[in-house]
């Protein structure tokens, strides 16, 4: 799932804009920022309204190179082809837009458009820079009223300039979902787990519910035939449509995990290889939990042995979740 960004420069005293949406105060320094790669990271755009009246003044409204959302009236756009106006629903366009494949979603200008979208619990990381100056007025970064929120600090970097740019990512768990192929072991701990923690669960199973012990439970929502019953059919499907993989293990990986693993760097999605022979109790789960803090997928795929290859790794991965779920999803 797509990541919601907003990048802003703020003044010292919390305005994003003058009084009069000026933004001559902003220092620029481009020997030091390599602002291509950033904007490389971005394929869609989402403007506020004013930010927006004023791109519109400039020429256009439209971002070259990207897929323009004015969160505004009217509903129309004879004026404005290049862009998608939106004006009713406003959560429910972010909202799709996340689950669509593509790069990242920039949030630019609109602290309004922000505290909505905020409390919505659909922005995922903030990169503000603040800049040398007090406005003592203007438009401020989070319009009142707002609720308190918890942030961690991703990042912070002092510049020449005076400005010190921070990268803060929202203190929350995105994971909703776990999915896995169903087969006995690795698998199928993750989905009981799963159901225990409360978490939607899924994946793609082998066309008439095939696994090495018998026909996969009814009980699992959310499973998905193929149209074959090739394992490995499933298995690429997974890894596709999921955010994340993690692969558990007891010893290095063969057969359907190795592809798996295979699968993750060849659609270059993210997967961590959790190899418990390695590893202290502990510190698997350190890293586990860094992981996944890091990655913050939204439907998380768990892959290992079957338990005919691995008798033990039914206990160890449902051992692994439940000392790792409680811990990334607890709330603010």
């Amino acid at each position: 799932m797509r990541r919601i960004r907003y990048a802003v420069a703020t003044s010292l005293d919390g305005y994003i804009a003058g009084p009069k949406g000026e933004a001559d105060w902003i220092i620029m320094d481009p020997p030091k920022v390599d602002f291509n790669a950033f904007f490389q990271q971005f394929d869609t755009v989402l403007v506020g309204r004013r930010t927006f009246e004023a791109m519109a003044h400039e020429g256009g409204g439209a971002m070259p190179g990207m897929k323009t959302f004015p969160f505004c009236e009217p509903c129309s756009n004879p004026t404005y082809p290049k862009v998608t106006l939106v004006s009713e629903k406003r959560q429910e366009t972010p909202i799709a837009l996340r689950k669509q494949s593509g790069k990242d979603i920039r949030l630019f200008g609109g602290g309004e458009l922000f505290r909505g979208l905020a409390e919505a619990k659909l922005v995922a990381t903030m990169e503000v820079a603040v800049i040398r100056v007090i406005l003592g007025g203007g438009i401020p970064l989070l319009p009142p009223p707002a609720k308190r929120t918890r942030l961690r600090l991703t990042g912070l970097k002092a510049y020449e300039t005076g400005i010190v740019s921070s990268g803060i990512r929202f203190n929350r768990s995105m994971l909703k979902r776990i999915v896995s192929g169903g087969q006995s072991g690795a698998d199928r701990a993750a989905l009981d787990v799963a159901v225990e923690c409360g978490l939607e669960t899924g994946g793609w199973i082998p066309k008439g519910r095939l696994a090495e012990d018998g026909p996969i439970s009814l009980h699992y929502g959310g499973l998905v035939e193929t149209e074959s019953s090739d394992p490995s059919v499933r298995t690429s499907l997974n890894v596709r449509d999921s955010d994340a993989t993690l692969i558990v293990s007891h010893g290095p990986l063969c057969g359907g995990s190795l592809l798996t693993l295979d699968q993750a760097r060849t659609l270059a999605r993210p997967v961590f290889h959790l190899d418990l022979t390695l590893l202290a109790h502990t510190e698997a789960l350190d890293q586990v939990c860094r992981w996944l803090r890091r990655v913050n997928p939204h439907t998380l795929n768990v892959a290992g042995p079957r338990a005919s290859e691995d008798a033990a790794i039914y206990r160890s991965v449902s051992e692994l979740l439940r000392a790792i779920l409680p811990l990334v999803l607890r709330p603010n």
